[in-house]
């Protein structure tokens, strides 16, 4: 699994920092409400990974965005999926160009947890949690983390080696910060009932801030294992407002309202804004993340009311979330009986 998805970020962006320095990420370095953006580079990216060790300079020039996606720490009780991770406290929603990935954590005083992801295409439950980032973490801290998720028929392991290798200052389009990085050797299972198991191997290197933002990531091609490796994959975070990708741009194509009545017994209305003609997908989920219903519209411009019936449906929260153009918007509905 990309390591740009299983790490928590922060909503500070980049700043100008020109004095770096050592420091110590703790439980307490982490934010609790914030977003930003994130840009993958059109790949495969090239650049210079630098040299490990005390008070470094890693740089990075300006890169061509294949896809810029928005990241939000979201309260992860008011998500479809939270009933899916009873433990978490932390839920780091991506809205990108086709689909929203909400990912679980658990932060505790000695870590942050990774507890699994889930879309509307598939929920992932780690079977044990995966320390992500251990506290206190500092350079050369060293760890081992192992996520591993099991459905019928197959499993997927993930498992790293993590050393905090340097720390320094991480020089960018965007400005300056000081940095702890870290090197992480990944090794992915996939393993089926009647074939071998599917190795896959690769690197990576991780630039965190000391607010615990992950700042820029870039993972090698499968395969190549070399810690001095000069292309592959590259996401930074932090990227203004203004950066549009290459390709897909996501743009505000309609807003949806919060349903009234609400609470509602049994029927309520959704409204929606659209600011084009398009295909629109409303999926409900209960509070355990099970879909309960799936429609399909073809609207016009304009104000609708999606007529929504909870006539069938147990009393509790219920989260509509409304697809169209590769955007995703959610409300929490409440039926009361």
């Amino acid at each position: 699994m990309k390591t740009s998805i299983i790490l928590l970020m922060s909503v500070i962006l980049f700043m100008a920092v020109p004095v770096s320095a050592q420091f110590t990420l703790t439980q307490a370095s982490f934010p609790t409400t914030g977003g930003h953006n994130v840009g993958e580079a059109v790949s495969p990216a090239t650049f210079n990974v630098g040299l490990s060790g005390a008070n470094r300079t890693w740089t990075f020039d300006d890169y061509e965005w294949e896809s810029v996606m928005r990241e939000e720490l979201v309260d992860a009780a008011t998500t479809p999926y939270a009933g899916s991770f009873p433990t978490t406290n932390r839920c780091l929603m991506m809205t990108g160009d086709f689909t929203t990935v909400y990912t679980y954590f658990r932060m505790a005083a000695d870590g942050l947890y990774l507890l699994g992801t889930a879309s509307s295409e598939m929920v992932m439950v780690a079977s044990s949690e995966a320390r992500m980032i251990p506290f206190p973490c500092t350079y050369q801290t060293n760890w081992t983390s192992v996520w591993r998720v099991s459905f019928t028929g197959f499993s997927i392991t993930d498992s790293a080696l993590n050393t905090v290798d340097g720390w320094g200052t991480l020089a960018t389009t965007y400005g300056n910060n000081s940095t702890l990085r870290l090197f992480s050797h990944t090794w992915n299972i996939q393993q089926y009932p009647v074939i071998p198991p599917i190795i896959t191997e690769n690197v990576s290197y991780t630039w965190l801030s000391s607010q615990g933002e992950q700042m820029l990531v870039v993972t090698s091609e499968d395969g190549v294992t070399v810690p001095n490796f000069s292309s592959g994959t590259l996401d930074m975070a932090g990227l203004p407002q203004a950066v549009e990708p290459v390709r897909g741009p996501v743009a505000q194509n309609f807003a949806v309202g919060q349903n009234y009545p609400n609470p509602f017994n049994p029927t309520t209305a959704l409204p929606l804004d659209m600011a084009h003609n398009g295909r629109v997908t409303l999926d409900i989920y209960d509070e355990t993340g099970r879909l309960v219903t799936h429609q399909d519209y073809e609207l016009t411009v304009g104000r609708h009311d999606l007529a929504i019936n909870g006539a069938d449906w147990a009393t509790g929260a219920y989260f509509a979330r409304v697809m169209a153009a590769a955007q995703a918007q959610t409300v929490k509905m409440q039926l009361v009986k």
